[in-house]
């Protein structure tokens, strides 16, 4: 499963470091356990879900929309 989606799950890695190579990332990972620390795993199914997500909201802790991004900020100016 890796292979097929060139180590998606490892990608955060990259961005903090994009000189570490794509088939690294997975080794990288092992070798410093902290990152665990700040990712949320997600499985095939949930991953679905997030085809229409663009959004991390911080407040609710899961991905959303720019819709519906856009409507808890409606709600909250009304609060």
């Amino acid at each position: 499963m890796h292979w097929l989606t060139g180590n998606i799950g490892y990608h955060h890695i990259h961005h903090l470091s994009p000189s570490i190579p794509n088939y690294n990332l997975e080794a990288c990972n092992k070798e410093y356990p902290e990152f665990e620390k700040h990712t949320n795993k997600i499985n095939i199914m949930q991953s679905f879900k997030t085809v229409f997500a663009n959004l991390w909201d911080e407040k609710r802790q899961k991905m959303v929309s720019f819709d519906e991004n856009e409507l808890n900020q409606e709600i909250e100016k009304l609060k």
